[in-house]
């Protein structure tokens, strides 16, 4: 399975695994964490048990001749469809009869970094795609995207205005699978300019607007994503607003856009450290 992490790839985590005898490999990829073992693992039962409980998540009693076998990482959501587990520190067991021969810690989130920014390809097309890859242990159930400040017209705070599966969907969750990548639509522009005031603002040149040039600085937002397992991840970017102030209805653009944006960076906080904003 391509394109996911792999446990035994890690010098501290390949020393963690060896602990267990009967596994030889740990890897995730799309939706599912697969274990590789051993003969010494025929006969056992392998147990995936979730933080701070007692109580399974998954079993597989090895049979022999199996080589391998996959556990998945999503489960049934109240609203439909599949959604991923919550994250957090999980235990794998090697259980022989009832007594637990072997035990590690697994730390299963998802981990999300900006790939890409698609700009309008014209002034009067509002909208905006933010491209996201999953690199974690997790698939992450994406609640919704915004950008709460940085830009000229940032999104609000009640959410009326967030990233979307599409143009239509409101609350809708997208599942971003381990290794893969996903984009999500800002129906509304983040960078159109509501006034002549805030058009100026962003632009250099003398007293005719209809003169000004937009300034092309750097500046610096942050999109910010909630999950479905309770926490929010802050991706950093830095935008600049360049070449001609074009006039469309009540707005003003920038006719070129840039970004950049630190690569494989991400910042995840807790939602409950955040009163859920």
């Amino acid at each position: 399975m391509s394109g996911g992490s792999n446990s035994s790839g890690n010098g501290s985590n390949r020393s963690e695994t060896e602990q267990l005898e009967a596994i030889d490999n740990i890897s995730f990829a799309g939706t599912e964490m697969k274990i590789k073992f051993n003969e010494d693992a025929v006969g056992k039962t392998i147990n995936l048990i979730p933080p701070d409980s007692d109580e399974r998540l998954r079993h597989w009693t090895v049979e022999g001749g199996k080589t391998s076998i996959t556990f998945s990482l999503t489960e049934s959501s109240m609203q439909g469809g599949m959604m991923p587990i919550s994250s957090g520190e999980y235990s794998l067991e090697v259980v022989e009869n009832t007594e637990v021969v072997n035990k590690r810690t697994l730390n299963l989130k998802p981990d999300l970094q900006l790939v890409n920014i698609d700009t309008p390809s014209s002034p009067k097309i509002f909208d905006v795609d933010v491209k996201l890859r999953n690199r974690g242990t997790l698939p992450a159930g994406i609640e919704n995207a915004r950008v709460p400040s940085g830009v000229p017209d940032p999104t609000d705070e009640d959410g009326m205005r967030v990233g979307r599966v599409d143009s239509t969907a409101h609350n809708v969750r997208r599942m971003i699978e381990i290794g893969k990548t996903a984009t999500f639509n800002f129906k509304e522009d983040l960078f159109r300019l509501g006034s002549e005031k805030e058009a100026r603002n962003y632009s250099v040149g003398n007293s005719s607007f209809s003169s000004r040039k937009c300034d092309g600085n750097q500046r610096q937002a942050t999109l910010l994503i909630k999950t479905s397992q309770e926490s929010k991840m802050k991706l950093p970017f830095t935008y600049s607003l360049s070449g001609d102030v074009a006039a469309s209805g009540l707005w003003y653009y920038c006719d070129e856009f840039s970004f950049s944006f630190p690569p494989n960076k991400s910042v995840t906080t807790n939602t409950t450290q955040t009163n859920g904003k």
